[in-house]
């Protein structure tokens, strides 16, 4: 590895992984002859670099009222190369249709979107919504069943 990212670094960020909220001591506890200082830097400069770009929380999604995770498929237009558009077209009303990830795939497919939402009768909704914007040829969608997400054992 090169030194702008180490083992050590790699076993701090997957300790902030699982939890966020991890004290540097118990990191420094964890990371033998480490100490809380060098944690603390060490932290700090990943965060300098870009490679830990912010914290957030995990929650239940279920006890949220979010029931149906789902996961839409979507052709482009291809005339249109409306890739941009279309990402940042979905992405404004992402927090409205509960997308959670979007991606730009290479393949059959465009675009892949994964989202949360109450009901089937609200993701027809969306879906409804997402085929109203500008360059969305076809959708594909497939809904979840069961779920394993990091935080979360079944």
């Amino acid at each position: 590895m090169s030194n702008m990212y180490d083992e050590i670094d790699e076993k701090i960020i997957q300790m902030l992984k699982q939890d966020s909220r991890i004290n540097r001591q118990v990191i420094a506890e964890n990371l033998d002859n480490i100490t809380r200082q060098t944690v603390h830097n060490r932290i700090k400069a990943l965060e300098e670099k870009g490679i830990i770009l912010k914290y957030t929380i995990l929650t239940n999604d279920k006890k949220l009222g979010k029931e149906v995770t789902a996961v839409i498929l979507i052709i482009l237009d291809r005339a249109a190369s409306v890739w941009e558009f279309t990402a940042k077209e979905l992405w404004k009303q992402q927090q409205e249709l509960g997308i959670i990830e979007m991606h730009h795939l290479a393949g059959e497919y465009d675009v892949m979107v994964k989202l949360k939402t109450e009901s089937i009768e609200k993701l027809e909704k969306i879906l409804a919504i997402i085929t109203t914007i500008k360059g969305v040829q076809r959708t594909h969608t497939m809904v979840c069943l069961s779920s394993y997400e990091q935080g979360f054992a079944l």
